[in-house]
């Protein structure tokens, strides 16, 4: 049985990493950072660069790991909404984002907004799992009740166990494009 975990768990434990790579010939590799983005992509992720870090230090955030998520949940699109109903760049479900006193569910596709709610929600997530990355990006993924379910673990589910390390691959990269100059 396979357990992932930000630290050694037990003595025989083996270190995975997995690196991103493009989905599709089309796209290339930006040349901010080595972060894979499809130059339509670009400029957008460019723009959010500012907020990113503004939102980051307003909640105590690193933005590399919030830029990371953002490629992750919507490829920086702002206007993008999942089949279960998520919304915007950080993927915002409407009941996740009416705890934050967002009621109506545009106000998602809003990028300020969006980022308000995503990082307050995942300070929180940090906070109630002492800061450990791999369970708040878990109960983000797949909620805070399935990882408290799977006794403060990755949840079993195939979407959450390969969200985690997609993100953790990627932080390094957003961080280095984070510190470019624009």
């Amino acid at each position: 049985m396979e357990h992932w975990s930000s630290h050694p768990t037990d003595p025989g434990f083996d270190i995975t990493m997995i690196e991103p790579s493009p989905k599709e010939p089309a796209q290339e590799m930006a040349s901010s950072g080595g972060v894979w983005l499809e130059s339509a992509v670009r400029t957008q992720a460019r723009s959010l660069r500012p907020l990113i870090r503004q939102m980051g230090l307003r909640y105590g955030v690193d933005a590399a790991w919030i830029s990371a998520l953002i490629e992750v949940e919507s490829g920086f699109n702002a206007r993008a909404v999942s089949p279960k109903g998520a919304r915007g760049l950080m993927q915002i479900m409407p009941a996740t984002a009416s705890r934050y006193g967002v009621r109506n569910v545009r106000d998602l596709l809003n990028p300020e907004r969006n980022l308000d709610v995503g990082v307050r929600h995942l300070r929180e997530l940090l906070d109630a799992h002492d800061n450990n990355w791999v369970l708040a990006l878990s109960a983000y993924n797949a909620g805070q009740g399935a990882v408290a379910r799977k006794g403060n673990r990755i949840p079993n589910y195939r979407e959450t166990m390969l969200y985690v390390p997609s993100i953790l691959a990627r932080v390094e990269q957003h961080r280095s494009w984070l510190n470019q100059l624009d």
